[in-house]
């Protein structure tokens, strides 16, 4: 047996149209902030129409739709849908499984062979269990890599899609129990807050760019400070939003370490953990044009509209 990919299409827009029925049927971005030059994170199939992608700025995505609307994006709560989607699975089929993005997640079927006589059973299976506890539109397809079975997954309607035999190598996952990247670092005279800040900031800083480099991002942060006497003071700070940035995390323990908490430090150690997927969404690249081309959209059938 081999990978098993679980796609929830459109993950953000199913979430939100969750807490918001009154969205249903009409076209939505999720952007990043309110401001006309962030990017679109994630499109209804409606807006999707009208030319809308990820990756488009939030001014050229109006200028093709007027009529949409325009909310914050709510990556955090699709890494949360995913979390409890994984945590289901381990506790009730199989450990062997990753999130890897804000949409889907990895399964590996080798510890499965013993519930399912087939890939195609433990798919159809796995993907029922999941709809059954979330609610949520997953699609499934089985692959002898994470590319391949994401490929059958986005491929899929409601029946699990399963990839040929090739010649292709398998895969299999990589699990770690709680990454997280740790530093720690002293100097020789207690510091005033502003030099202890600035460490800290270069300290988050290396983190973040090996984790932009990996394409991942982290959630929690963990700061330990000690001072001269050997008092040592902590404090565990989470985020629901994922982090990308040093100036993410900073901010984050800006609002709980004050000058009087950096006074007199001498030591310091500091703790990225809840390491996944990256959220970030990269510009399209080449300006697009806001003109519509071609003649008016024909309007949606409910069927396409639910297989979107």
């Amino acid at each position: 047996m081999r990978m098993l990919c679980l796609h929830f299409p459109r993950l953000a827009i199913q979430l939100l149209r969750g807490d918001r029925p009154e969205l249903s049927g009409k076209p939505v971005a999720l952007v990043a902030t309110a401001a006309d030059s962030a990017l679109v994170a994630a499109v209804s199939a409606e807006l999707a129409a009208s030319g809308v992608a990820p990756g488009m700025l939030a001014s050229a995505a109006r200028a093709r739709c007027p009529r949409a609307s325009f909310l914050p994006d709510n990556a955090g709560d699709c890494l949360a849908a995913l979390d409890d989607a994984a945590s289901i699975l381990r506790l009730r089929a199989t450990p062997a499984v990753v999130v890897a993005s804000r949409e889907h997640l990895f399964v590996d079927l080798d510890g499965l062979r013993h519930l399912f006589p087939d890939e195609e059973s433990a798919a159809a299976g796995i993907a029922t269990l999941v709809r059954s506890w979330t609610g949520l539109d997953v699609r499934a397809g089985v692959g002898p890599t994470r590319e391949a079975a994401l490929a059958a997954a986005r491929s899929a309607l409601r029946q699990p899609v399963v990839a040929q035999l090739g010649d292709e190598p398998g895969e299999r996952l990589q699990l770690t129990p709680e990454p997280a990247f740790v530093a720690r670092a002293e100097w020789p005279a207690p510091s005033n807050p502003v030099a202890v800040r600035a460490r800290l900031a270069r300290m988050v800083a290396t983190f973040a760019t090996v984790l932009a480099a990996r394409g991942e991002s982290y959630r929690r942060v963990h700061v330990s400070l000690v001072d001269a006497n050997g008092a040592e003071r902590t404090l565990a700070l989470a985020s629901h939003e994922p982090l990308h940035h040093a100036a993410e995390a900073l901010a984050l323990l800006g609002d709980h370490l004050d000058d009087r908490a950096l006074s007199g430090v001498a030591a310091a150690e500091l703790r990225l953990s809840r390491i996944g997927p990256s959220t970030r969404i990269e510009p399209i690249g080449a300006a697009v044009p806001v003109g519509r081309r071609g003649g008016q959209a024909m309007p949606f059938r409910a069927s396409l509209a639910r297989a979107s």
